[in-house]
């Protein structure tokens, strides 16, 4: 999000690898994806090594970062 409030595409990347989501249109920027109209984060967790994951979440002034280990 730019000083102006103007969202910016986002960024997904696997440690400093960035990756696409097949299927997701970035462009327009999709409205769900605005930081600010969040009021709840929910992550499912499935898998072998599910109890192993960690998941964290920093609201930021300039947008959010999720973080899934």
């Amino acid at each position: 999000m730019t000083s102006q409030g103007v969202c910016q595409p986002p960024v997904f990347e696997d440690g400093s690898s960035a990756f696409a989501f097949p299927g997701l249109a970035l462009t327009p920027f999709p409205g769900w994806l605005k930081p600010d109209l969040w009021t709840h984060l929910r992550v499912t967790v499935r898998g072998a090594a599910a109890a192993n994951e960690n998941v964290s979440a920093k609201f930021l002034p300039d947008g959010a970062r999720i973080i899934i280990r």
